[in-house]
């Protein structure tokens, strides 16, 4: 069980972490690299402070965005913690995009720029005025909410794992290259996860999608369109996306890989040429690395598009964060949340009062030993209807303590490893995706020693016909 003396004294460094600060040190978007560094004479870059901070140091940032990946060379101590924050009163944003710019209007509503995207296809992701797009799709989303997919129904008996079809028609106007570049998003059979898979062919005649088969057992047994469905679980599903042919509604986008260049339909009155409207596409996939370093507190800043990287890290803190859209992907591998999301190995790291939302797959992962999180408040976290989890434990020793945890697709808090404490949680509104779900998902780990204590739970069938392995 997690050592709670040993948090105690954590937390209580940790607030008064400021206090034995060696110097402040300043960083402001009007910043220069050249300068002091001092609050008159600021930083323009995080990674300019973070190249110059030493144990005890504060790192104050002024408000506004900061388009970068920190990394550090240096630890602190206990007693004096290398500290960044946002300066008191003012928002500060790390984002995991670069704007677009060059923007021309082709007609119809379409607008065009180019892009020379380091990510690859599955991870590609839009932002428009800080909003995530939606990549181009059929059917079209119909609401804003992650965790109604409004997928088309599969026609069962005319389905595999290398074929779908679709209960009623697909547009009249697609041809057989109408889907090229597309992929598509399942769940089916049982819904225990949902997978993707590369489109490959399109025949109108017979209104047949040819997909890269998915040959995994444990798709093809338990997830598999072609099957009926069972417990009375209901019909099977499924998107399309990342074919030209599906741009066409508000708020989509398309990237040309051949030509570099992305298209969008903007939502009404933000078109790219219109005062204050900003576009980007993500760039980065961490706004910190924390590999490796101890005695690191980053604290009440935003990120958007990007998250933190803390493999091995000790004794370092992350407090009153906030994330959005911190990780996306399309997989299908199983235990995929071992690389998504914020993953957290080594040992003595707090994530407390922080909160994050819509992230495709798992949101924090716990490895290594006597790691925490306190406080936080998940929602919209594994919106696609993976694997993962909002809260994933592995390792041993782990706190999980006065978190709020609600609408996520599958499961709220999901235990591997051993010994940890899991207790005074607030879990609702689980399960709204698949099938097979609980609040607390013990389903293929021990989690031997594992205590499980006053934890407030309510409404975890979000899907009334679900079944709870818990």
């Amino acid at each position: 069980m997690y050592p709670v003396h040993k948090l105690i004294l954590l937390l209580l460094i940790s607030q008064f972490s400021f206090a034995t600060g060696a110097q402040n040190i300043y960083v402001a978007p009007t910043g220069n690299n050249s300068s002091a560094g001092s609050s008159e004479a600021p930083y323009l870059t995080i990674q300019k402070a973070a190249n110059m901070a030493q144990a005890g140091d504060t790192v104050w940032i002024r408000g506004g965005t900061y388009r970068e990946s920190i990394s550090l060379s240096r630890d602190g101590t206990a007693e004096q913690f290398i500290v960044f924050s946002a300066y008191p009163g003012e928002e500060v944003l790390i984002s995991g995009c670069d704007l677009l710019t060059g923007w021309k209007e082709l007609g119809n509503g379409i607008w065009e720029a180019p892009l020379q995207s380091p990510m690859p296809e599955y991870r590609n992701q839009l932002f428009i005025n800080g909003k995530a797009m939606t990549k181009a799709r059929w059917p079209n989303s119909r609401d804003d909410n992650p965790l109604t997919p409004e997928g088309g129904v599969c026609d069962q008996p005319k389905c595999n794992m290398a074929k779908i079809s679709v209960r009623g028609d697909f547009p009249d106007t697609w041809t057989s290259t109408s889907l090229n570049g597309a992929s598509i998003w399942v769940i089916a059979q049982s819904k225990w996860s949902a997978w993707n898979s590369a489109v490959n062919g399109y025949d109108p005649a017979t209104g047949t999608v040819s997909v890269d088969e998915v040959t995994h057992s444990w798709f093809v047994d338990y997830m598999n369109p072609g099957n009926p469905s069972p417990w009375n679980y209901g019909d099977s599903y499924f998107i399309l996306s990342g074919a030209k042919a599906l741009l066409d509604t508000a708020g989509e986008w398309w990237y040309d890989n051949s030509n570099k260049k992305v298209q969008i339909i903007p939502f009404e009155g933000l078109a790219p040429d219109s005062p204050g409207v900003e576009i980007e596409a993500k760039k980065r996939d961490y706004g910190f690395v924390l590999n490796n370093r101890s005695y690191v507190q980053i604290q009440d800043i935003h990120f958007r598009g990007t998250a933190i990287s803390m493999n091995e890290s000790k004794n370092c803190i992350l407090s009153g964060l906030n994330f959005y859209e911190f990780d996306y992907r399309e997989g299908t591998t199983l235990l995929f949340y071992r690389s998504a999301g914020i993953y957290i190995s080594g040992q003595d790291n707090i994530v407390r009062e922080c909160e994050f939302t819509h992230c495709s797959d798992a949101g924090v992962t716990l490895e290594g030993r006597n790691n925490a999180i306190v406080n936080c408040y998940f929602h919209e976290v594994d919106y696609a209807g993976y694997d993962g989890g909002p809260i994933n434990l592995q390792g041993q020793g782990h706190l999980v303590s006065h978190n709020t945890v609600e609408k996520t697709s599958r499961k709220a808090i999901n235990p591997g490893g051993l010994g940890h404490l899991i207790q005074y949680n607030f879990i609702r509104e689980v399960g709204l995706v698949n099938r097979d779900q609980a609040a607390i998902y013990s389903g293929g780990f021990d989690a031997g020693n594992t205590v499980i204590r006053y934890n407030w739970i309510n409404v975890t069938n979000g899907n009334k016909e679900s079944s709870a392995a818990g």
